[in-house]
């Protein structure tokens, strides 16, 4: 008895019109969505005396914890906390899927809005003149607890360049997360 594989038995009836026109009618049937987030955050920092604006723009990156927590709040596990603070650190090590928290968090503040529209989820946190004023910022990320080091890292993003936030600015960063069919 011969064998044959399943890619040249494929190839083979693939060639009969018939069994290529059931095939085709079939892979609509069983076809699935796959998903794409995609991010993005823009940091605004403006001279309270002169009104100057500097603006850092860059993709940024949702954490392997973050797509769990994604799924867990989808299916309504409890305890689970939605995305509430923003973190700010001065740790300068690359951007890893499994991290659990900033290299070097410094400060961490409660998001002041957030809004979901056209499947962009838009996360605004503003910053006065005496807050963050502790380091440079070379990492970003967001979060679902207020203490420091605590809670789910969502968002993890590198700072480069370093963004200096001191007392004469205020600062507002802007994460968007856009949920679409990839």
């Amino acid at each position: 008895m011969d064998t044959i594989s399943f890619e040249d038995w494929e190839v083979k009836q693939m060639q009969d019109p018939e069994f290529r026109a059931a095939v085709e009618a079939l892979e609509d049937e069983y076809q699935t969505d796959a998903l794409r987030i995609r991010g993005a955050v823009k940091i605004e920092l403006r001279d309270a005396e002169t009104g100057e604006v500097n603006v850092w723009e860059s993709g940024n990156n949702v954490v392997d914890n973050g797509l769990n927590l994604i799924l867990e709040r989808l299916t309504g596990v409890a305890g689970m906390a939605a995305l509430g603070y923003l973190a700010l650190g001065s740790g300068t090590a690359s951007f890893l899927g499994s991290a659990t928290g900033l290299n070097a968090e410094y400060y961490r503040k409660a998001i002041t809005s957030a809004s979901c529209s056209s499947n962009v989820l838009t996360v605004k946190t503003y910053f006065t003149t005496a807050q963050g004023n502790d380091d440079v910022i070379r990492e970003i990320g967001l979060t679902n607890a207020a203490a420091s080091g605590a809670g789910t890292l969502i968002i993890h993003l590198e700072v480069s360049p370093s963004q200096a936030k001191t007392s004469a600015k205020e600062m507002v960063v802007t994460n968007s997360l856009t949920l679409s069919r990839a």
